[in-house]
């Protein structure tokens, strides 16, 4: 396998790291040698940057995220397996929600991306991954989530986006699924969390379930304690996230992709949460046979909360 490429996947968790030491050493530099020191400011300004530079794509962005994407299908490996390929159509809107969280969500931008290899051809061009809003305000991640093809999880892009017929990613349990994830289970936080069907009830939009297998075991993470108080706060959890030897760089763990085939949902511009709840238990079960069809090598159970 190509180095860079190996190198490059480092980005998903470097960039977090980076974003987390970079102001803990400028402050560390500010209390040692004053505010004035030369170094601190490099790195106030760089941060800076960082944070209010506009958000954008380009050629060169897109041929980053194209090899660290296709990296990630070969070195992991990622494989897809569609249960009816055929099923989704050119121009029609998909609620894809995707799951477990896992530490890291890494199969979204490694499946979904405009620029991945894997990324299913009818929604080629017209899908997003949904991310949380306050990875837009972190100096580096924010531009490079942007460039993986991820955007805001706000219901009115999420609204703006399906209306225009273009699918959206969403990993429904989020944030929770951080806090209640144990090793060796693959965790899914879905009975209360109605409002990925509420908005496809709202547009007709198909949900198709997505499960990917093994994803779990692609980072190591520990849960530092007050994270409950801080996710409640700033809607994110800080793990301590690791990977091969310590590094970004992720384990070789097989990720088995599995996309399942679109459940087709009325149109409803007021749904009742009694038809929200009826559309979100049959995600949930197709979900879960989801897993249990296609989880045939591995020892891991899956959890519903």
């Amino acid at each position: 396998m190509n180095p860079l490429k190996v190198l490059l996947l480092g980005i998903f968790v470097g960039s977090i790291q980076l974003a987390l030491v970079l102001p803990a050493f400028a402050a560390y530099r500010v209390y040692h040698y004053g505010i004035l020191d030369t170094v601190a400011l490099s790195i106030v300004l760089v941060l800076v940057l960082a944070t209010f530079t506009p958000l954008f794509t380009s050629k060169w962005s897109d041929k980053l995220i194209a090899l660290t994407t296709s990296g990630a299908a070969e070195h992991c490996p990622f494989t897809v397996v569609h249960e009816d390929e055929e099923a989704l159509k050119p121009g029609t809107a998909y609620v894809f929600g995707f799951e477990p969280h896992s530490a890291l969500p890494i199969g979204i931008p490694t499946t979904f991306s405009s620029v991945s290899p894997l990324v299913p051809k009818a929604v080629r061009g017209s899908v997003y991954g949904m991310a949380s809003s306050v990875c837009f305000i972190v100096p580096f991640v924010r531009h490079l989530w942007w460039w993986l093809g991820l955007r805001p999880a706000s219901r009115s892009l999420i609204d703006r986006m399906l209306s225009n017929r273009i699918s959206v990613v969403i990993c429904p349990g989020g944030v929770r699924e951080c806090l209640t994830m144990e090793p060796g289970l693959e965790t899914v936080y879905l009975r209360k969390r109605q409002g990925f069907v509420r908005m496809a009830l709202k547009h007709g939009a198909p949900l198709v379930p997505v499960f990917a297998i093994g994803q779990s075991k692609t980072y190591s993470w520990r849960r530092p304690p007050g994270v409950n108080w801080i996710s409640r706060k700033f809607q994110a959890v800080p793990l301590l996230i690791w990977g091969a030897f310590g590094t970004p760089i992720p384990h070789r763990s097989p990720v088995k992709v599995v996309i399942g085939k679109p459940i087709q949902v009325p149109k409803m511009a007021e749904p009742s949460p009694e038809e929200v709840d009826h559309y979100l238990q049959i995600f949930i079960s197709e979900l879960s046979a989801l897993f249990e069809r296609h989880n045939q090598t591995s020892k891991t159970q899956l959890r519903v909360l």
